[in-house]
């Protein structure tokens, strides 16, 4: 018969322990907004707080600058030429 499970001495990284956290807690904010479960006030307003400390905030970011050449015709050198000057704070010469 074939063993199931996880094998003996298995951990769960803390990775993998974050991720089942949060999706914990959006499946209950999608229950409640379906109606399924029952949520105070509070218990609404503790779940977003969470969730925004653990997913990113899509914000709307605002590009300045200038490029002599379109991003897809530049090579994969000029790019991270790009990135590492942005990073580092000073511009880049491309």
């Amino acid at each position: 018969m074939a063993r199931r499970g996880r094998t003996p001495g298995f951990k769960l990284t803390d990775e993998h322990r974050g991720k089942i956290q949060s999706s914990n807690i959006l499946n209950a904010l999608i229950e409640h907004g379906e109606g399924r479960r029952e949520m105070a006030a509070s218990q609404v307003s503790a779940c977003t707080a969470l969730l925004r400390k653990i997913l990113p905030d899509l914000a709307a970011i605002d590009v300045s600058g200038h490029l002599e050449r379109p991003l897809s015709q530049m090579s994969d050198g000029e790019l991270e030429t790009i990135i590492a000057a942005e990073q580092s704070g000073k511009p880049a010469a491309v």
